[in-house]
């Protein structure tokens, strides 16, 4: 009997098996998702193109930004693993990408904005000021329902009303509008360089999806890696 070859085959068959167990679902490449979608996207900051700007007060300062459109928003990551508190307890990294697309006209949306972001664990991940301002966002509709305003800073506040909403908490869509009496255009120059448009047509795709850690996926690798020097000192045999 070849101990040595038959103690070799265990630690790789066992390796392989920790590291699927450890990492299910591995193989998916996943552990959980949020998307969210805004389709029809019609913008205006002077124009009533997307329909009538609302007024701070009766007759008085229009809207200098107003957006409307559609949503579909779902979530296998905050709602399966207990809410921000229970993300951060989880072995995950994570990754994000950001699709924006927008147009003159409706029939000429194009891109115009994309993004990817890696982060290798939910400290960076909650460190970062871009997910801390959406996880910010998240929490507030929440808390606040369809309708509500997002203080994003000091400078520039966003009122919102969501309407038509169907589905669950984890799986929801609808029709939105947004608005602000703020200028916006120092933020779309640090964003993208210029000021926002007077008037546009956009739709807007965004993921984060937590992925196996990869200790995990170095036990697959090793488990395989055994199993395949194995296979090749058979066929040398």
């Amino acid at each position: 009997m070849n101990l040595k070859s038959n103690f070799s085959k265990a630690l790789a068959v066992a390796g392989l098996a920790a590291g699927v167990m450890a990492a299910t679902p591995a193989i998916a490449g996943f552990k959980g998702a949020m998307n969210l979608d805004l389709t029809n996207g019609c913008f205006a900051t002077s124009t009533d193109q997307c329909g009538a700007r609302p007024e701070q007060t009766p007759g008085g300062l229009q809207s200098m930004a107003y957006a409307t459109g559609q949503f579909h928003f779902t979530d296998t990551l905050l709602s399966v693993y207990g809410g921000t508190a229970g993300l951060s307890t989880q072995p995950f990294s994570y990754t994000g990408v950001v699709d924006m697309n927008a147009g003159s006209t409706e029939l000429n949306v194009t891109n115009f904005f994309d993004a990817a972001m890696a982060w290798p664990n939910y400290t960076a991940l909650s460190s970062d000021p871009i997910m801390q301002f959406g996880f910010g966002l998240l929490q507030a509709i929440t808390l606040q329902g369809n309708n509500g305003v997002l203080p994003l800073d000091p400078s520039h506040t966003v009122f919102y009303a969501l309407t038509g909403v169907t589905g669950s908490q984890a799986d929801n869509m609808g029709s939105f509008a947004a608005w602000s009496f703020n200028n916006f255009n120092d933020v779309s120059q640090a964003l993208f360089g210029q000021d926002l448009p007077a008037d546009a047509y956009f739709n807007i795709h965004v993921n984060l999806t937590a992925i196996p850690e990869p200790a995990s996926m170095a036990l697959v690798g090793l488990g395989l890696l055994g199993l395949g020097a194995m296979c090749r000192r058979k066929v040398v045999a």
